[in-house]
């Protein structure tokens, strides 16, 4: 086999490994699933979009990443409505995965929410404008 050959092997061996040694680290990368609930749509959708824009920019600016976990954002829009909101953020977590949730702006979407986090063993932090129901 001539030099040029041998030379062509390596390079497909060594470009073979590589793609192998990626498409391993790929697959083994950490994915948290964070849901950010908000009234997106709805009477307070105003609300809801600024809460929305500011967690995307918060994650956004730490690279989307904590720690080894990369951070992948479910949005769950709860329409200001606690029927809704249920039926958005159980099917965020049954079909979507999402692990824990952070933010939401209505009380009573809270309120009839605290059921669903609790069946599920779902951590939710940090909402915003609550009444006394909730705090």
């Amino acid at each position: 086999m001539s030099k040029r050959g041998r030379c062509l092997i390596l390079i497909l061996a060594a470009v073979f490994l590589v793609s192998i040694a990626a498409e391993n680290a790929m697959a083994t990368e950490k994915v948290f699933k964070l849901g950010i609930l908000g009234p997106f749509t709805g009477p307070a959708a105003k609300s809801g979009n600024e809460m929305k824009d500011a967690a995307t920019m918060a994650i956004e600016e730490g690279g989307n990443k904590i720690g080894d976990y990369k951070i992948e954002l479910i949005y769950i829009d709860s329409q200001s409505d606690p029927a809704k909101g249920t039926n958005a953020y159980s099917e965020a977590i049954e079909r979507k995965g999402v692990q824990a949730g952070i933010l939401n702006w209505n009380t009573a979407v809270d309120t009839a929410l605290q059921p669903v986090w609790a069946k599920h063993k779902v951590p939710h932090f940090f909402c915003l404008g609550a009444g006394k129901a909730v705090n």
